[in-house]
């Protein structure tokens, strides 16, 4: 994976095999190509930031639509990163 780049233009894809469950402003996100790894549960902006996450929203795109910092959104961004849920859209 590249350089994640959460304050510019860069666009961001979900990884493919992930196995999800939306139930009000909670996901719940399984990574099937990490079975060792845990659930992840996001809520509330975090949840609303992964909603945006297709490849083809930047992170100022995602900033934008939901009123949040662009450091906010960043710093979700890299956290999905770090847990291999999100990679750079080619």
């Amino acid at each position: 994976m590249g350089d994640v780049d959460v304050w510019g233009e860069q666009r961001h894809h979900r990884q493919v095999d992930l196995a999800e469950v939306q139930t009000g402003d909670r996901v719940v996100v399984l990574n099937l190509a990490r079975p060792s790894d845990a659930p992840i549960i996001l809520s509330g902006s975090a949840s609303q930031v992964w909603v945006l996450i297709d490849g083809l929203r930047s992170t100022v795109d995602i900033s934008e639509a939901l009123s949040v910092s662009r450091s906010d959104v960043g710093a979700v961004i890299r956290q999905l990163a770090a847990l291999h849920l999100v990679r750079v859209a080619e």
